[in-house]
């Protein structure tokens, strides 16, 4: 596990989750953050994955721009959040909310 990608473009993770059985869940995107494959390793390998690769984690500007561009796959326009969402309303809209 933990093998490294030899491509020459940036390499971006973001946790989405970590379980209770100890298995870290998360984005991981090459080159564009807003495309990315949603991925589930134990947080050992995680951590190896993450070194070897050189990740980086998503600044909060780059959150942002992946929440909006989610925004745009569901409703079809570009999101215009300007913070990001919360945890429990992932596209910051208040149509998906229980109120």
């Amino acid at each position: 596990m933990g093998r490294k990608l030899n491509v020459p473009f940036e390499k971006y993770v973001n946790i989405t989750n970590e379980t209770d059985r100890g298995l870290v869940e998360f984005d991981f995107a090459i080159g564009d953050p807003t495309m990315y494959v949603e991925l589930a390793l134990p947080k050992k390998q995680f951590n190896e994955f993450c070194e070897n690769n050189k990740v980086n984690f998503l600044t909060e500007e780059q959150l942002l721009v992946v929440a909006n561009d989610k925004y745009k796959w569901k409703y079809g326009v570009l999101g215009t959040k300007t913070e990001l969402p919360d945890e429990d309303n992932e596209y910051g809209d208040e149509e998906d909310s229980d109120e």
